[in-house]
């Protein structure tokens, strides 16, 4: 059934359009075994090609090993001694869910023991975030946290049930990532000025969908229909995994979602994508046009993620933790595998993350607020 929410009148976007895009480093399937653990000392880093605009692996190979030379060696000696668990907002099968589980491996590597992903979607990734602020901070419960719920969120949600910079230890960002906008591949519109001309002709009848409010599937939606001032109708669901299934169906006109999930669906035949939302063409769909090359001026959205823990958590397991995290991010293995889901690992340290976010959390507010999104 296709869900209507009542219209908007979209204000007017000044001629400075606005642009969604972080500089730092984001977007859930059976559980799987780790590798063979290794052992815990720390092995040199080979070199490996660096994704376009990543930071180097040089760069993210000496934040390790400056953190690890400084940490106690009681946190690399004696724990962990059972699996840690990672909780993220998304459901199986999506594109953060994807890079956390070729994360998980290789830190499973290195610490000999599971680290297992769980799902936890809904409420805009609040049920994953409450766990992770109520878990104990002792290092077996931490979580993937994204652009939607460390910087969205606090705009679109007047009592949001956490506060992304003092409820949580920020420990890494990890990842970076832009979206696909696609449509069904039997559908009418063959580019991104189709779907905005047929939306000014019939305002509020296209749908689109996205993996839940308040991520960059449903913010990119709301920001080209902010630039391009039309109005369309938006249908969340509770993962992209039902959202692609609905597009694919004909239930629902468009979506825009992370690259990583979109991928297989674009080189099967089974989607038709009309652009990207990285400010240039992506390797992996070259032929494929960016948002501003499709006739969006000023379109940009990039999708970012860390890792985070409980705010108790003491400072040396933070730094501990942190190093472990640039380590696997300097993988070669991780760095290819998240190449093939063009996605790209950043590293840094937990400052790092905690800069990213306050300056999105800045970013976010007002775009939300003169763009007048709401959670639905």
């Amino acid at each position: 059934m296709r869900t209507q929410m009542p219209g908007r009148t979209m204000k007017t976007a000044r001629p400075g359009r606005w642009t969604m895009h972080a500089r730092a480093g984001s977007v859930e399937s059976t559980r799987s075994t780790p590798s063979t653990p290794s052992t815990r000392s720390t092995r040199s880093t080979r070199s490996a090609r660096v994704p376009r605009g990543a930071r180097s692996l040089t760069t993210i190979a000496m934040a390790a090993s400056m953190i690890l030379a400084g940490a106690s060696p009681a946190h690399s000696a004696d724990w962990p001694v059972r699996p840690v668990r990672m909780i993220l907002p998304s459901a199986a099968g999506s594109s953060p869910d994807i890079l956390m589980r070729i994360l998980s491996d290789e830190l499973a590597k290195q610490w000999g023991q599971q680290v297992v992903v769980d799902n936890r979607p809904g409420a805009s990734g609040q049920i994953a975030m409450a766990l992770v602020k109520d878990a104990s901070p002792d290092g077996y419960i931490i979580g993937y946290a994204n652009i939607g719920t460390l910087a969205v969120n606090p705009a679109l949600f007047e009592k949001l049930s956490y506060d992304p910079l003092r409820d949580f230890a920020l420990i890494a960002p990890v990842v970076q990532v832009s979206n696909i906008m696609v449509v069904n591949t039997g559908s009418q519109y063959k580019s991104v000025l189709d779907v905005v001309e047929a939306a000014r002709r019939q305002p509020g009848k296209l749908l689109f969908a996205s993996s839940a409010a308040g991520t960059t599937s449903h913010l990119s939606s709301e920001l080209l229909m902010f630039q391009t001032k039309i109005r369309m109708v938006h249908v969340p669901y509770k993962g992209s995994p039902q959202s692609i299934a609905d597009l694919a169906a004909g239930q629902v006109d468009l979506t825009f979602e992370n690259m990583g999930v979109l991928l297989p669906h674009v080189r099967s035949g089974r989607l038709r994508a009309l652009a990207v939302t990285s400010p240039r063409r992506s390797a992996a769909l070259p032929a494929v046009p960016t948002m501003v090359e499709a006739g969006v001026p000023g379109f940009e959205m990039t999708a970012w993620g860390g890792i985070v823990a409980p705010v108790k958590m003491p400072a040396a397991r933070v730094q501990w933790m942190n190093g472990e995290i640039n380590k696997a991010l300097a993988s070669p293995v991780l760095r290819e595998r998240f190449a093939n889901a063009d996605s790209e690992p950043t590293g840094g340290s937990a400052q790092d993350l905690r800069a990213l976010v306050e300056r999105e959390l800045t970013r976010w507010g007002e775009i939300v607020r003169k763009a007048g999104i709401k959670a639905d």
